[in-house]
Formats: structure tokens, sequence, C-alpha cells
């Protein structure tokens, strides 16, 4: 039992503390040129064809960079930087039609794409925090319990509409080279499954653990009962010996009064009264008489 609670502890932190970890190789790619972080990108296309600088343009987290030896390099960078290459590539006449009239279904998938990966990377940082609080402060469980779904929430959000978003771009590059990488998909959605299995291992923790102290409520309560010698509620209805049927029916309440009582066994149906004879006291005048 104490190991099965120090993994169901431990495990959690591992899991949350991955989760962390690459989110943040996520969120750091296109913002440093530091090993790993200049390895990662959404999606690389050649751009040749393209009014553009760069022969091949990677869309990072941060902007747009360019391939260099396999490292993203002279990034064109901003806030949650959208795959859309209408809006990246200034309207180039070569680009495939449906970057022009679907414009907005790119530009706002990868940015709220974008954000949620931001939140989601927040909040599993804080579920992280309160994870060690969780087992010294019983408040922190409420509040790492809502913290938690909403790191699970906006990071599996941010996954989903960030693999869509690039998925759609790739398919409609029609006869240009493009690569998914394999790198920021993977992390993106290992950090997904990351924390759905800190919130299945803490779910069943918290179900298990208020079912053994329900248990041991009970048979304290149980244990109690004998001691003092009360009888067990079984919820099943009394039954009773015909003596005690009697016993029962024989102590009928008192009468209230006023009320003529019914005579017992040891009274006779008549009752006779006692006449109580006054002795007549004689005065002078009688005597006299």
């Amino acid at each position: 039992m104490v190991l099965v609670g120090l993994l169901t502890r431990l495990v959690p932190l591992v899991l949350l503390a991955g989760t962390v970890l690459l989110l943040v190789f996520v969120v750091l790619s296109g913002g440093t040129d530091h090993y790993p972080f200049d390895r990662f990108y959404w999606l690389e296309v050649r751009t040749t064809d393209f009014e553009t600088p760069f022969d091949l343009a990677r869309w990072t987290y941060w902007g747009l960079c360019e391939n260099v030896d396999g490292r993203n390099r002279d990034c064109v960078t901003g806030p949650a930087y959208p795959i859309s290459p209408e809006d990246n590539f200034e309207g180039d006449e070569n680009l495939n039609s449906d970057f022009i009239s679907n414009r907005d279904t790119y530009f706002f998938l990868s940015r709220f794409g974008n954000v949620f990966l931001l939140l989601g990377l927040i909040f599993s940082g804080v579920s992280f925090i309160l994870t060690f609080l969780s087992s010294v402060l019983k408040s922190a469980r409420v509040t790492l319990a809502l913290f938690l779904f909403l790191a699970t929430l906006f990071t599996a959000g941010g996954a989903a509409l960030m693999t869509a978003v690039v998925v759609l771009a790739r398919n409609h590059f029609d006869g240009v080279e493009t690569q998914i990488s394999a790198n920021q998909l993977g992390c993106t959605w290992g950090a997904v499954a990351a924390i759905f299995l800190t919130v299945a291992i803490l779910s069943t923790s918290s179900v298990t653990t208020a079912y053994r102290r329900h248990k041991e409520a009970l048979a304290s309560q149980q244990n109690y009962e004998q001691q003092q010698g009360i009888p067990p509620n079984t919820g099943a209805p009394v039954v009773g010996t015909q003596q005690d049927i009697g016993d029962l029916d024989s102590q009928s309440p008192p009468p209230l009064a006023g009320e003529p009582t019914a005579p017992t066994q040891n009274e006779s149906g008549i009752r006779f009264f006692k006449i109580r004879h006054n002795k007549k006291v004689t005065t002078a005048d009688d005597e006299s008489l």
C-alpha cells in the first residue's frame, strides 16, 4: 500500500513535468537559435516560386524562418504568428486559391491554436506546483482539479487546431515540396497524452481514497455500536415473539383526565361505596327538649 501510494503521487508529477517540458519545446520554436529549439517547426515549404527571400521556409511557433542546414535562421517573428500564406506572402499570385478564399480559416485556426498551447503550458506549470502542495494543503486539491482541467482543455484544443491547419496548408500547396515536422507534432501530442494520463491517474487515486475512507468510517461505526451493545441496523423489520407482543399490548397508555378507567383483574365489576356515619353532635337546646 505504501508503494502504491508513493507511485500515485510520483507518476503524476513525472507526467506533468513531461507535459511542461514538451510544451516548452513547442512554444520556444522560432524564438531562439539555440539547440535543440532551432530544430522544431510546424511546416516546411519550398518557396522558390513565391515572393519570399527564403528558399525553404518554416512556420514555427513564433514566426516564419529559413531552413539553413536543418536549423531555423533569420526568423520573421510575431506573437501568435499565423500559418496563413495569404498574409505571410502578401497575396502572391502563385498561391493556391484556397489560401485566398479561406484566408480566415487558416488565420484563426493557427492563431487560436498558438494561444491555446501557450495557455496549456501555463496551466500545466501551475498544476505541477499544486501537485506538490496538494499532499500538504487540502484546499489545494480543488484548485489543482480546476487548473488540471484547464490545462487538459487548452493543450488538447491547441494540438487539434494546429494539426488541422498544418495538414490543410500542406494539402493545398499543389506541386510544392512540403514537409511536416514530426518533432513539433510529436511533442504536441505527447504533451496531450501525458496530461490525459495524469488526469486518469489522479482521478482513480481520488476515487479509491474516498472509497477506502468510507469503508474505514463504516467499520469504525460498527465497532462502536458493538461495544455499546447497540444492535446493528440491518434495515429489516423487527419480528417479536408472541410473549413480546402480549407485553406490548398490556402496556396501554395512561387514561386522560376525566376518562373512566377499565377495571382490572383484581377489581370486581361493582364498586361499593363506603358509607361514613357521622356522629350527631347534640346541643344544649336538644337536651332541654
